[in-house]
């Protein structure tokens, strides 16, 4: 009787062991991938992200949460020269 006791409480005890890992692995796993991403500022910093580039004209890049870029484009100031 007293070792059915004893397997059962190491069942919980283990039990708790797994849940705590896979919450620290969860917690770690959100932390790291986060600051991995960094903050684009600009249209050049997007495609060097990989990020897809729209067709257009100006083109523009649009990141995963919807922020998007246009490329800037420098006009001749004399449209003949």
């Amino acid at each position: 009787m007293l070792g059915f006791l004893l397997k059962k409480r190491e069942h919980k005890i283990i039990g708790l062991i797994v849940m705590v890992a896979l919450l620290i692995a969860g917690m770690v796993i959100l932390f790291f991938g986060r600051e991995k991403e960094s903050k684009i500022t600009n249209f050049e910093e997007c495609i060097t992200a990989g990020y897809p580039i729209m067709e257009s004209y100006p083109r523009q890049c649009r990141t995963p949460d919807g922020e998007l870029f246009m490329e800037e484009i420098d006009y001749p100031l004399n449209p003949e020269g």
